[in-house]
């Protein structure tokens, strides 16, 4: 749902608990989100007012900060590419193509890409819209999508989102705004928003991936200036993540693209963003966060997808850092970092271990899900391995 006020909308009101008694909110201000609301849902109407008062009462002096201020400047839009990348969720497509055909953008290309299909049904979607173009992948593997989509485009930037997000109107010129601002910056990333969160694991998942969705700060990092402490650049967590992403074509050909070793589809099953970020800075560009490029993602909604995105997040994680240990420019870059990296893990098992049961947003949320995470990392170098055979078997032809 949205709800227009003066000045400021409120996007995506989304149900709290079983009952649809409460709704949390997040405000925009002239495009510029200024944080989460929370409050009760009444019987009848929504009483825009009521939510006007309770979301000044809640974020404080930060509602009015930047009510008034002028949008940034119209500008000559760059011909762009958005890259959607799928397999076997006809339904997902639909919706997510429904949203990206709705944007807010003078002149763009999608495409499609079907990884590895075991039917017609994605291509038959895909015809449907106009502005889309369908290509097939029939090696499976986020990476190998990844890699067509950005040989079968036509401009020099590229968005790539997931075929389980629904994108901001305004997303694709937010993140063109701030790409094309600065010839240094390789890579934009925005906020990942949570599209629905009525249950103690999507609140879990939620609370996990707040990096994703509650920094309001807009922010740059490169080699020469940053601020993420002595792990830089392998901080990639903070520089944002594969479901809101772009990039200037000549930086993702300038690293020879995603490695296919690693990403969803394979057994690392993922760490293929995290690898982008890490090595597009490497090659001298900068990586931009900008808030006000909004898309809205749907979490995991039973315990054991939740456990199995928890077990690959941390084989996926595992993968990376073993990606670049077996890479000579990069493998004293990790080594030096090794210690630091190994200390931070052991304060948040610590952390974890001491949190009270409320503390993991909400008390239906399933136990041990840190060791779930941590064992995915121990068995990261199987999976890992496993997935460089398969990637030698492709290139051979097998």
């Amino acid at each position: 749902m949205q709800y227009t006020l003066p000045q400021r909308r409120i996007e995506s009101v989304v149900p709290r608990g079983p009952q649809h008694s409460a709704a949390r909110a997040l405000v925009i201000s002239d495009g510029n989100p200024l944080g989460y609301v929370e409050f009760a849902l009444g019987p009848g109407e929504l009483d825009v007012a009521d939510v006007d008062r309770q979301a000044r009462e809640q974020l404080g002096p930060s509602f009015d900060r930047r009510t008034g201020e002028p949008a940034p400047a119209e500008q000559d839009w760059p011909f762009a590419t958005v890259i959607v990348c799928t397999r076997n969720r006809p339904d997902e497509i639909r919706a997510c193509l429904a949203r990206l055909n709705a944007l807010d953008y003078p002149d763009f290309e999608i495409v499609v890409v079907d990884n590895a299909p075991a039917d017609d049904s994605t291509r038959e979607i895909v015809d449907g819209f106009e502005r889309a173009r369908y290509v097939l992948e029939p090696t499976p593997g986020l990476s190998h999508a990844r890699n067509s989509g950005l040989a079968a485009m036509r401009s020099e930037f590229v968005a790539y989102t997931d075929d389980d997000v629904s994108v901001d109107a305004q997303w694709l010129r937010e993140i063109m705004r701030t790409l094309v601002a600065d010839e240094s910056v390789g890579c934009v990333t925005g906020m990942v928003c949570t599209a629905d969160i009525p249950t103690a694991l999507e609140r879990y998942f939620d609370a996990r991936a707040s990096n994703w969705s509650s920094d309001l700060t807009a922010h740059t990092n490169s080699l020469a200036k940053h601020d993420l402490g002595a792990l830089f650049p392998y901080t990639p967590g903070k520089f944002g993540t594969g479901a809101n992403f772009a990039f200037r074509r000549k930086a993702l050909e300038d690293i020879s693209g995603f490695d296919v070793v690693l990403g969803a589809g394979t057994p690392t099953g993922g760490g293929e963003d995290l690898d982008a970020f890490v090595r597009v800075l490497l090659r001298g560009y900068a990586i931009a966060y900008t808030p006000r490029a909004i898309v809205w993602h749907h979490h995991r909604a039973t315990a054991a997808e939740l456990r199995r995105q928890m077990f690959s997040w941390g084989v996926g994680l595992g993968s990376f850092v073993l990606a670049h240990l077996s890479r000579r420019d990069t493998r004293w870059l990790v080594i030096r970092r090794i210690g630091t990296g190994f200390g931070r893990l052991v304060g948040t098992v610590r952390s974890e271990i001491g949190k009270p049961k409320d503390d993991l947003s909400d008390a239906d949320a399933p136990r041990g899900l840190l060791l779930v995470e941590l064992l995915g990392m121990v068995l990261s170098p199987y999976y890992y391995l496993k997935s460089r055979r398969q990637a030698r078997a492709v290139r051979a032809g097998l």
